[in-house]
């Protein structure tokens, strides 16, 4: 009996081992410029940040995939000028990213999707903050596509474009012209850019 739990608890040592080798993890920051599409505001002109933790799991030479836990601050701000009512929204988010890598020398590519939840949603003007009319989804999905570039063995900086999967807001105040897009995006969604460095343990 004694060798039996000798035996299965070194095969369960050297198993721990072997997956433990394939994964990593670490921390990461960044900034996001964003917008929203539909509330009649271009441009990148909402700054925020992200922060948060990731675990990498390796599959091959060229194949990896990163499961992230992080807070993002997205949103949306009227650039200001004489005429301006100076509008912005603050969407505080908690966001599950999940993507699949594919690695190139120093440069790897990735392509996947998040689930985020709005926290805390706030909306203002030049006349102080408001209650966000009609409010804002709790749960929505985004698309993910982004590149990285490994600086050392232990960090890289990462760039990625995100665009809302879901609608963050079921209202439009810009309507597509018809066609394929206006029939596939309806209500107002996220838009982000991104960038963050990674730190490995």
């Amino acid at each position: 009996m004694a060798v039996r739990i000798k035996i299965l608890f070194w095969l369960l040592l050297t198993s721990t081992v072997g997956w433990s080798q394939n994964f990593d993890g670490g921390f990461f920051a960044g900034l996001t410029g964003n917008q929203i599409d539909g509330d009649g505001l271009g441009g990148y002109d909402h700054v925020g940040v992200q922060i948060g933790v990731f675990a990498k799991r390796t599959f091959s030479d060229k194949w990896s995939a990163r499961l992230e836990l992080q807070y993002i601050w997205r949103g949306s701000r009227e650039p200001v000028s004489d005429t301006s009512g100076l509008y912005r929204t603050d969407l505080h988010q908690i966001s599950i990213p999940l993507v699949a890598v594919y690695h190139w020398d120093k440069i790897s590519v990735e392509a996947g999707i998040s689930g985020d939840i709005n926290v805390i949603t706030s909306e203002e003007n030049i006349y102080g903050e408001f209650g966000p009319d009609p409010p804002y989804n709790t749960f929505v999905l985004n698309s993910i596509i982004g590149v990285n570039y490994q600086v050392t063995e232990g960090f890289a900086l990462n760039l990625r474009s995100h665009y809302g999967l879901t609608p963050i807001r079921d209202t439009r105040i810009v309507q597509r012209p018809p066609g394929f897009f206006n029939d596939w995006i309806k209500g107002s969604r996220t838009v982000t850019m991104s960038l963050a460095a990674y730190f490995y343990f």
